[in-house]
């Protein structure tokens, strides 16, 4: 019995997307090609096969099936999606560095520092601290200890806040009176759809427009 995949089983049925250009890792037979809200619970190590051994000596399969869809019922799709980017992201680093997969779990904090530290200005705090957390949870799931607390990691971290990366965006003009009038020209408002839209569209304008004049 493959006992995560049997767990997996108790979440909504999804195909695993054709990873995109840059999210590409090496194969392995501890990544699996499944959906990104899977690999907290699918993706694995040489530690999580020590681990499972010392699991079957004390329950049976079953039960520890049961104890893993617990576990996914603890976090909501969205979380274990953004927490399987982190994943991918930590892979990605360990590929491209050389790093052995013995090395992965339990990670060190200089392993896990490494990691913060190449991706510090690359995106948010925010993001960084996410992939944190989602490699913390992976951690749990394979009852490996856990070291993100200790040594430079609250210092990097703190670095990555400082230094994330903004928003690239130019900044858009306002939205005008004839935005607003190209708008209502292509509407019809004998349709009760586009007479909602232009009713919707009227009073976020000039609500906006009121609060911009307080």
């Amino acid at each position: 019995m493959d006992i995560r995949r049997a767990a997996a089983l108790s979440l909504p049925p999804k195909k695993a997307r054709r990873p995109a250009i840059g999210n590409e890792i090496t194969e392995s037979p501890f990544r699996p090609h499944v959906p990104a809200d899977r690999r907290i619970l699918l993706w694995t190590t040489p530690y999580s096969l020590k681990a499972q051994i010392n699991r079957d000596a004390e329950v049976s399969p079953r039960l520890q099936a049961l104890m893993y869809e617990g576990l996914l019922s603890s976090t909501v799709d969205d979380t274990r999606q953004a927490y399987g980017a982190g994943l991918l992201r930590f892979n990605q680093f360990r590929d491209d560095k050389g790093i052995s997969e013995s090395s992965w779990m339990p990670a060190s904090s200089t392993l896990l520092g490494a990691f913060v530290a190449n991706y510090i200005g690359s995106g948010t705090g925010k993001m960084i601290q996410n992939w944190l957390n989602g490699l913390r949870l992976w951690h749990i799931y394979n009852e490996a200890e856990w070291h993100g607390k200790e040594g430079w990691l609250p210092a990097l971290t703190k670095s990555a806040d400082k230094k994330g990366a903004v928003s690239k965006r130019t900044p858009r003009g306002p939205i005008t009176e004839e935005h607003l009038m190209a708008l209502r020209k292509s509407l019809d408002l004998s349709l009760p759809m586009h007479a909602a839209i232009w009713a919707a569209a009227v009073a976020a304008f000039w609500v906006v427009d009121a609060l911009g004049s307080c």
